[in-house]
């Protein structure tokens, strides 16, 4: 086992020792050309001819150029090779960077709770004569701290992943002791009108069955006044 642990660490260093005297990249000789609108095209028939101009410095360069453009033509105008490069870099950093903290903000949202549909059922309000869907739901707290505000959407999908219709669902609402405690669940009917003249309405009545329920969170608010949110992830 000792050997074995020696033999590491020997082809760690090695690899190390490989990596550093690796020759440095060389910069392409046209990161300093300025762009006008005369030279656009032979500044790419100089590149083409540049080794040291790599693949995804190509990449960076036309897809900067065309984002910069399409802002304004000045947007592009007087900036160097070098400069369209380093601006699309960092453009599509943040890109991914967003994507990656409403990605993670998502994942904290679906582990601090569970939300279950049950069902709906269709109710005429005799005092007002208005035509109401219910909806059933459970709500379990799966955090630490007392929820007192949940929403997000509930979408219903046909056999053909076609969306029928979309339910805002905003539990302060509708909710009657005010928190879900930690660990605790709780059901809830929330009521929607029903327009007998929409197709989708009816669909969802005389069709629920087939109809695939879709639950989409998009913010916790807790008692203490913390909340996560995908609006607010950045």
């Amino acid at each position: 086992m000792k050997s074995f642990y020696q033999s590491s660490l020997v082809a760690l260093i090695m690899v190390f020792v490989l990596l550093s005297c690796q020759p440095e990249k060389k910069e392409s000789k046209f990161l300093s050309e300025i762009v006008t609108k005369q030279n656009v095209t032979s500044i790419f028939k100089q590149l083409r001819d540049d080794k040291d101009f790599t693949t995804q410095d190509y990449q960076y360069l036309t897809n900067g150029m065309t984002r910069l453009v399409t802002m304004s033509i000045d947007s592009l105008l007087g900036k160097s090779v070098g400069e369209i490069i380093k601006l699309q870099q960092n453009f599509e950093r943040d890109q991914t960077a967003a994507t990656a903290a409403n990605q993670a903000t998502k994942v904290e949202l679906v582990m601090n709770h569970d939300f279950k549909y049950l069902g709906l059922k269709p109710e005429l309000i005799a005092e007002t004569q208005k035509d109401v869907d219910f909806l059933y739901y459970e709500v379990t707290n799966k955090s630490d701290k007392e929820i007192s505000n949940l929403q997000g959407v509930l979408q219903f999908m046909d056999t053909q992943n076609n969306i029928v219709k979309i339910y805002p669902i905003v539990l302060s609402n509708i909710i009657k002791d005010g928190v879900i405690k930690p660990g605790e669940m709780k059901r809830f009917m929330h009521p929607f009108d029903h327009d007998a003249a929409n197709v989708r309405d009816q669909q969802i009545r005389n069709d629920h069955r087939n109809l695939r329920p879709i639950w989409i969170c998009t913010m916790i608010e807790f008692k203490d006044g913390s909340k996560i949110s995908v609006t607010n992830t950045l």
